[in-house]
């Protein structure tokens, strides 16, 4: 008999995967491990919403057509928005997502 029982048992063993994690776990697992990449593909997301941003304040506080011009690149913020949902989802599903680049495909793709 020893300290912490027999080992010369049959069975299965060690597992050569380990078990995965379901739920609220593998989503903290997964946001820990990719926190400050998901902060900087926020930085870049709001880079392309900045002329929307820019058009809505301009619009609320004067009555001047100006904020007009701001509606042409206003249009980026769907491919904007594509392209972070490409990268999140790759980064959800544990695939390798490479920030710059494959939010750049994603964008010229949509």
């Amino acid at each position: 008999m020893s300290l912490f029982g027999n080992y010369n048992t049959p069975g299965r063993g060690v597992l050569k995967a380990p078990q995965e994690k379901k739920g609220i776990f593998k989503f903290f697992e997964v946001y820990g491990r990719h926190m400050w990449k998901l902060m900087e593909l926020n930085l870049l997301y709001f880079v392309f919403c900045i002329p929307l941003t820019l058009m809505v304040i301009l619009m609320l506080m004067t009555s001047n057509p100006i904020w007009l011009l701001l509606t042409i690149p206003s249009v980026l913020v769907g491919p904007a928005t594509a392209a972070m949902t490409k990268v999140c989802r790759n980064y959800s599903q544990e695939r390798n997502a490479f920030l710059l680049h494959d939010f750049w495909d994603s964008f010229k793709k949509n």
